[in-house]
């Protein structure tokens, strides 16, 4: 990212109707980084039946449920790991000579799967592959207590940000006055915190260490306007 220190010499009139102080000043950008292991990961999965009524498909579906359910027993999860979305259910419409037609019913119910201990989640994978619970479609990082995270990346950004300020500062000859103004307008990103499942490759090579649980990397870039003395 390209830092820039800008030191403004336009008369004051002009400064103070572009909506900037009307004295010199130096914006400086700042990022803040961390990096945290993670407390557990989510596994989500989706359960889908299928039939030609939407009662076979609901049975199909329910049949997968509790082999899913079984599964993360297996592997000594709590049952109370799993949080289910509403079960959905509808025609199953396939496109057929151009035209959208009904091949029969689909049942779908979105499930997410929380692990805490790292050393379960590529036995877990294997056990919801060998129940044939339909398709995982990722899994994601997570830290109980992101607030506390995201504070203090916003806070390394600020230092950041007043270092970078004071050498600029110190290349003009000034020093820094009072904080004028303070953006964070772009969003905290969460970087390795949620990965795409190949599931062609994993089933060629099932009990292969497909996961690794690795730090989650918090960045927050923010923007700082200081007065000059």
């Amino acid at each position: 990212m390209k830092f820039l220190s800008i030191l403004l010499l336009l008369p004051f009139a002009a400064m103070a109707a572009s909506g900037l102080p009307d004295k010199p000043f130096v914006s400086a950008e700042g990022m803040g980084t961390i990096s945290v292991p993670p407390d557990g990961v989510n596994v989500m999965v989706e359960v889908i039946g299928s039939g030609q009524t939407a009662s076979e498909a609901f049975k199909q579906s329910s049949d997968k449920i509790g082999r899913l359910v079984n599964a993360v027993e297996s592997i000594g999860l709590p049952e109370n790991a799993i949080v289910a979305s509403d079960l959905s259910v509808g025609q199953d419409m396939q496109r057929v000579d151009g035209e959208y037609v009904s091949v029969g019913y689909e049942a779908r119910r979105s499930m997410t799967i929380e692990v805490r201990d790292m050393k379960k989640v590529s036995a877990l994978l294997d056990a919801l592959l060998q129940a044939d619970v339909s398709q995982i479609s990722h899994i994601q990082r997570f830290v109980d207590d992101e607030e506390a995270v995201k504070a203090k990346v916003l806070e390394l950004a600020v230092i950041d940000a007043r270092r970078r300020a004071e050498h600029y500062a110190k290349l003009q000859g000034r020093e820094l006055g009072e904080v004028w103004w303070v953006g964070d307008d772009v969003s905290l990103t969460r970087q390795m915190n949620r990965e795409s499942l190949p599931m062609a490759a994993y089933m060629q090579s099932p009990g292969t260490p497909f996961f690794s649980a690795g730090d989650i990397e918090f960045s927050q870039p923010v923007e700082v306007i200081y007065l000059l003395d």
